[in-house]
């Protein structure tokens, strides 16, 4: 039996034996909690929420009330940004955090969602511009980008010191985990480095896998010289390996292959930098 169904059953057996009339109320509280909603909460705005996004939202919402935070790591093009959107409405003042290059796909969605945000950039953050105004929520976008000793880093705690944090990331973890425990610090503070990375995902939501889905094993970088002609370079760009993904995740080794060879095109510095 569910628990909304025993929770019914208990407020209609107080017909024939009625209890006091604090549990009572108590019960119908707790009753009207756990009512389904799903025909209003799957329409957010223009769009239609799909089931998985919606069970996304509920965990997403249970973090945030628990624990102050999480990390939403559904693969690209998903929906990532409407699952946020729809815990957004339930806030009234929300902030998104992401890059400059994302405004206008931050703002049409916001538009097609009917959801109220108001929007700050990666690089305003990296200026010291924080702001002011008060926020009782805050989404960012690209959260891997934001390292532990960065300036942005230091600037978006503040902000999330005084209002739960949702951050959407695709590779939430690239290099180390460290890189992963510094975008949980935001809201579990210093504790987040002491912990193992197991420990880590508890607070790493996706749709298909779950809570908990296992990090993959990532080697430290190791630095090497280029100083192979020009099409051996190139030859070895596309001889790579594709980097390391969840099984339900798409492949975004070609964005890698694509970036070294662009760079690859435009100098040998260029390609330097970008290794």
């Amino acid at each position: 039996m569910k628990p909304c169904d025993a929770l019914a059953r208990s407020v209609a057996d107080a017909a024939v034996e009625p209890p006091q009339q604090e549990q009572l109320g108590r019960a119908r509280a707790e009753l009207a909690q756990c009512a389904p909603s799903d025909a209003e909460a799957s329409e957010l705005g223009a769009i239609v929420l799909r089931p998985d996004q919606l069970e996304a939202i509920r965990r997403v919402r249970a973090h945030l009330q628990r624990d102050g935070g999480c990390l939403l790591a559904d693969d690209v093009g998903t929906g990532k940004t409407y699952v946020a959107l729809a815990v957004a409405r339930e806030w009234r003042m929300p902030l998104v955090v992401a890059p400059a290059s994302l405004r206008s796909t931050w703002e049409h969605a916001i538009r097609r969602a009917g959801v109220h945000c108001r929007f700050a950039s990666h690089e305003s953050l990296s200026r010291g511009k924080v702001p002011h105004e008060h926020c009782d929520g805050i989404i960012v976008d690209e959260s891997h980008r934001f390292r532990p000793t960065s300036r942005r880093h230091a600037a978006l705690a503040r902000l999330a010191a005084r209002a739960p944090v949702l951050m959407l990331s695709a590779t939430p973890l690239q290099n180390r985990v460290r890189e992963l425990a510094a975008q949980l610090a935001l809201f579990l503070g210093e504790a987040a480095f002491g912990l193992e990375a197991t420990e880590l995902t508890r607070w790493v939501v996706r749709s298909v896998a779950g809570d908990g889905v296992p990090l993959p094993r990532v080697a430290p970088p190791r630095w090497v010289a280029i100083d192979a002609e020009d099409g051996d370079v190139l030859r070895a760009i596309l001889a790579l390996p594709p980097p390391p993904r969840a099984s339900d995740a798409g492949d975004g080794g070609v964005l890698i292959q694509l970036s070294l060879v662009r760079a690859w095109a435009s100098s040998r510095a260029a390609l330097v930098a970008a290794v």
